[in-house]
């Protein structure tokens, strides 16, 4: 402002009224020579220049404040320093509930397993047993068998045997005689 206070809008009409330092008519007086007029009209144009730096001057200052705001409103956005350490404590708490509550479940499922191992070796034991009685069982049955066939074996050799000696006995006599003849 050119008194010193006020905004650039007074200055300026306070210059249009002949007001501010040096008052300076608003327009120049009849009869006045050029170098009064362009004294005039540089003034006139001095106080219309710091008139506009003036308005240019306070459009900064409200984008400052502006700016000044925003960055307010950002760091009051943030979450302070108590507030990062209150989160941290929160998150550390809950953390340990599921820490506990997993090793709980490793536990219920370790002995979900060892019960389901302890049956699987009780089922698998029992099939085997079962296995083992039908494999002595088929065993006696091809052991009997097999002994059936070979006495049935045995039974037909001693008759083969035996037809054999019969077939031999004859001939035997039969031979002695025709070496004799011979």
């Amino acid at each position: 402002t050119l008194g010193g206070s006020g905004t650039a809008d007074e200055a300026v009409a306070g210059s249009e009224a002949g007001e501010g330092r040096g008052s300076v008519p608003t327009s120049p007086a009849a009869g006045a020579s050029e170098i009064e007029l362009r004294i005039w009209r540089l003034e006139k144009d001095m106080k219309r220049m710091v008139g506009q730096q003036e308005r240019k001057r306070l459009v900064e200052e409200k984008l400052l404040e502006m700016r000044i705001d925003s960055l307010k409103c950002e760091l009051d956005g943030r979450p302070s320093p108590g507030d990062m350490e209150g989160l941290k404590v929160h998150l550390a708490e809950k953390l340990q509930a599921l820490e506990g509550k997993t090793r709980e479940d490793v536990g219920l499922l370790g002995s979900l397993l060892h019960q389901e191992g302890a049956a699987d070796r009780r089922r698998l034991l029992s099939q085997f047993e079962a296995f083992q009685h039908r494999l002595e069982s088929n065993w006696e049955v091809a052991e009997s068998k097999l002994k059936v066939q070979m006495d049935r074996w045995d039974e037909k050799l001693a008759e083969l045997d035996d037809r054999l000696k019969a077939l031999d006995a004859p001939s035997e006599g039969l031979l002695a005689e025709f070496d004799r003849r011979l």
